[in-house]
Formats: C-alpha cells, structure tokens, sequence
C-alpha cells in the first residue's frame, strides 16, 4: 500500500508484497523526487512488514531529500547498523508501536525509554551523519524537549493531537523556543 503520492510531500509506504518491489522501483523513478516514510516496523501487519533488504530501491535508486525508516523500539544495534551502513538510510524515525499482541502493539508513554536508548545507540556509533525524528510518549512539552536534548533532529507528535488542548500547549512552547517538529 502507497499512500499520499504528491510531489513534495513525505509520502508513506507499508504492507507490500516481496514481489511487488519491481512495481515500487517503477513507481519511485516516476514520482521524483518523491518524499518518503517507510515503515519498516507495524506490528500491525504481522509478517507482512517490508523486506529490509530490499529497502534499498529508495535509497539509492533516486536521490531526495527525505528518504525515512520508521522503526520498531526493538531494533537492534545490528539491525541499525544494516539499515544506515548497509541500506544507506540517512533518517530514523523512533519508535513505531511496541509489539503487544497478535493484532497490534502499545504507544504513548511506554515507547520513551526505547526511543531515548535507540537516539543514544546512534549517536555514539553515527553522530550526526544520521536525522532522527523521536516520538512516542510527547504529551507536554519537556517530553519533547527530552527527545530533542538527547540528540534528536526533530519531534513526532501523535496521540497527543487528540487533545487539541495539550496540543496547542506544546506547539506554542515549541514555537517560542524555535525548535522544529516532524
């Protein structure tokens, strides 16, 4: 499934078949420079998640500004080192929803001590080579800050927005103090 394709968007991508990446190759060359998510990590979909491997067709097939792997809080260190050596990803999203039952996982608060230890493992194996846009758990604004004091690029907000209260109260802080969210 290919969802949102507009030319300079960040477009978002997740459940395909293996044998459907020779039409995604077609579809990527078309819509340069297409802006894109790639969510290599919903347990929603069971075991029909992205190959990995063949990731590679959208990072180094075409060249564009935002080429993302949103990822599991599980990832490992082996699994990171693959994805950015390996693959060529430039830009992380953590963390996607924690695995919990057949037919999905957890979000919010429980995702921050994940995320906080994946932006801590690439920071010191990649430094600064590598964009990370931290979410999970940001209902307030020193939850953001946290994510963004601990080395990530950009915040990605997302139960909170059901809250247009709590919402606004963390745009205006992130907005006075200049710091960018995803």
């Amino acid at each position: 499934m290919i969802l949102r394709i507009e030319d300079g968007e960040i477009n978002w991508v997740c459940r395909t078949l293996a044998s459907r990446w020779d039409c995604i190759d077609i579809i990527v060359k078309k819509f340069f420079p297409l802006q894109i998510e790639l969510n290599l990590s919903c347990p929603n979909l069971g075991d029909k998640v992205l190959p990995w491997d063949s990731a590679r067709v959208f990072t180094q097939k075409v060249s564009r500004k935002w080429c993302i792997a949103k990822l599991s809080p599980l990832t490992t260190p082996e699994q990171l080192e693959f994805l950015i050596d390996d693959l060529g990803f430039t830009q992380l999203h953590f963390s996607n929803t924690l695995p919990w039952s057949a037919k999905g996982g957890l979000s919010g608060c429980v995702l921050r001590p994940f995320t906080l230890e994946l932006i801590r493992l690439v920071r010191e194996n990649w430094g600064d080579s590598v964009e990370i846009i931290a979410g999970g758990g940001v209902d307030n604004f020193g939850g953001a800050y946290e994510y963004l004091n601990e080395g990530a690029n950009h915040v990605s907000l997302g139960s909170v927005c059901f809250n247009p209260f709590k919402l606004r109260k963390i745009l205006r802080s992130i907005n006075n103090d200049k710091i960018e969210l995803f």
